[in-house]
């Protein structure tokens, strides 16, 4: 028996990890509302089973704790990892006895292809034609300056048009009209590749979107998988059960047949491209409008008791982060099998994921963290990662007093390496050209060999009393947070001047934010002097000097339009407080 999103609502919910919300709500910001105050709290998943203008119950926070992340998966993340890395890593077999040991470890891996079954689930009810309409589904509004509805959880599946191959991704899809919606394929998916190869030789690519079914592949289309490496098996793989697939009702596809509803149809790449956006995004800040194909669903199949799936991303903590951090468990050992130096790497859920990375190598020669910096931002979607931090193998980078004993003796002409004219996420606002950038590696290891040694600088006593400032916060000896009243290009930099000359010991790392920013909360500290943060324009080097600009940018300052970070609206707010005690929360 295949192993779906019914099987795993009923684990949770025998576990006390599902909350059932009978009362009538709106898909229109207050669901959000609603699940932003639960996943902060690490609460339960929500059923929401009266929703305005549906008939259609909205599942969210399914993946909001690493517990149930566990759960859905049905497996520890890292040992799945370990485990397909034993076999890439497997030597030639030299006897009987290895030839067997062999053949087992392929078959746990080549055992699971899906299997085509002719009936299933996701077609209990099919519409097409003048019957499709999107506006059944519960579809989100996520925050209040989102272009409209979204959906945030698809599973995206196309075939490249020269291989064959498939792929799974995930995109979220803004809902236009009854039949069309905008695909985000961003410009370094595999979807995005898809598409252009289509345009390339002139045809209509085929699409269809599944939502729901066995979670492993809900994960598995978040998953960076290399090339060639079918999701739909992988999710096999990761469940040791095979995913049952059954040929879509309108296109040439195949989709799980355990799948909660299904949206077939079709991207043209020779019609023009719509606007999509803005939305509320995993940075924590809105992505702006922006040119997305259109994609054209040629039909809606469904179970008959269809759930909806669905997410809401934002400023963390979020449902994503425990999903964030299997794919960091998951693919630890396949990056120690390409990158042999590294220990272990910690991406913070403040940092976004591709914002931050802690990295810890065996170190064993002159320029090997730095080496490892560079391997690491040409391997796949890595090569996004815009700051990284690498130490010795003892510190552990999930620990954050250690981390920050390790960098207690930076030394910034030495230690930071700044690269401009790389690859960055498109949804990198802080990015002063979209898709391009600037990255920063800090070398935080002991000197070897050849390697110059620190300078030794005295970290010497604040002064009690700091001007030009909202609020300050030292959270070690040699790294001061500040907020300021920002409003002309420069203010930043100026701040630290002023500081230096007040009296800061110029080994101290000054970061600066707006006045907003509460520098003594320091998850959310490091959220903002990530998220707000091109490396090249924004950090000031001048040894021993440094400091940091975490505030929002002018365009004077080498910006593009600065997008709204995400906040609720007031009102919505005040609806949620009323009717609280009706949520049964």
């Amino acid at each position: 028996m295949s192993y779906d999103l019914r099987d795993f609502l009923r684990d949770i919910e025998e576990s006390g990890e599902l909350h059932r919300v009978r009362t009538r709500v709106s898909p229109e910001l207050e669901i959000a509302e609603i699940y932003d105050r639960v996943v902060k709290r690490s609460g339960p998943a929500l059923l929401f089973e009266d929703v305005e203008g549906s008939t259609i119950p909205v599942l969210i926070n399914a993946f909001g704790t690493w517990d149930r992340t566990v759960m859905a998966l049905g497996r520890d993340p890292e040992r799945v990892g370990r485990d397909l890395m034993a076999l890439v890593k497997t030597r030639p077999p030299r006897r009987l006895r290895d030839i067997w040991a062999l053949a087992r470890k392929a078959r746990d891996v080549l055992s699971f292809p899906p299997k085509l079954v002719r009936r299933g689930e996701c077609q209990d009810v099919v519409k097409t034609g003048a019957d499709v309409d999107l506006a059944e589904l519960p579809v989100l509004k996520c925050w209040p300056l989102d272009a409209g509805r979204f959906i945030t959880l698809p599973q995206v599946f196309t075939l490249d048009p020269e291989t064959g191959e498939r792929n799974i991704g995930m995109y979220r899809m803004q809902v236009l009209d009854a039949k069309t919606t905008g695909m985000h394929w961003q410009t370094h998916k595999h979807g995005a590749e898809h598409y252009r190869k289509a345009k390339k030789l002139g045809v209509e690519l085929p699409v269809a979107v599944a939502l729901g079914g066995d979670p492993a592949i809900t994960f598995g289309a978040t998953a960076p998988l290399p090339p060639g490496l079918d999701e739909v098996m992988f999710a096999g793989y990761i469940r040791r059960k095979r995913q049952r697939l059954i040929r879509c009702k309108t296109q040439p596809l195949e989709v799980p047949a355990d799948a909660e509803i299904v949206l077939e149809g079709y991207v043209d790449p020779s019609e023009p491209m719509v606007t999509e956006g803005p939305f509320g995004d995993h940075t924590g800040y809105y992505s702006l409008a922006g040119l997305y194909p259109k994609f054209h669903v040629t039909a809606i199949t469904r179970r008959r008791d269809a759930i909806y799936p669905t997410t809401v991303v934002g400023i963390p903590p979020q449902e994503d982060g425990p999903m964030g951090k299997a794919t960091e468990r998951m693919f630890l050992p396949l990056i120690q099998f390409q990158v042999p130096e590294v220990v272990d790497w910690n991406m913070p859920v403040e940092g976004a994921f591709h914002n931050l990375m802690l990295l810890s190598i065996k170190k064993r020669y002159p320029g090997h963290a730095r080496k490892a910096m560079m391997s690491l931002w040409g391997a796949g979607m890595l090569s996004l990662e815009k700051v990284l931090v690498v130490f010795d193998e003892e510190v552990n980078v999930h620990d954050t007093d250690t981390v920050w004993r390790a960098l207690a003796g930076l030394d910034a002409a030495r230690d930071v390496l700044l690269i401009d004219q790389l690859p960055t996420d498109t949804l990198d606002h802080a990015a002063p050209v979209e898709d391009l950038g600037s990255h920063v590696g800090i070398d935080a290891t002991r000197p070897l060999g050849g390697e110059a040694l620190r300078a030794q600088n005295t970290p010497g006593l604040l002064p009690s009393k700091l001007d030009g400032v909202v609020a300050w916060h030292a959270p070690q000896p040699r790294l001061l947070l500040v907020s300021i009243r920002k409003t002309t290009s420069g203010d930043a930099r100026r701040t630290m001047e002023s500081l230096w000359k007040q009296g800061v010991p110029e080994s101290t790392v000054i970061v600066v934010f707006d006045a907003q920013v509460d520098v003594k909360n320091a998850s959310e500290a490091l959220f903002q002097a990530t998220a707000n943060l091109d490396p090249k324009r924004d950090i000031l080097i001048a040894p021993p000097r440094i400091g940091v600009d975490a505030t929002v940018k002018l365009v004077e300052e080498g910006a593009r339009a600065w997008p709204p970070i995400i906040m609720m609206d007031d009102g919505t707010k005040r609806l949620v407080d009323k009717r609280w005690s009706e949520y049964g929360l």
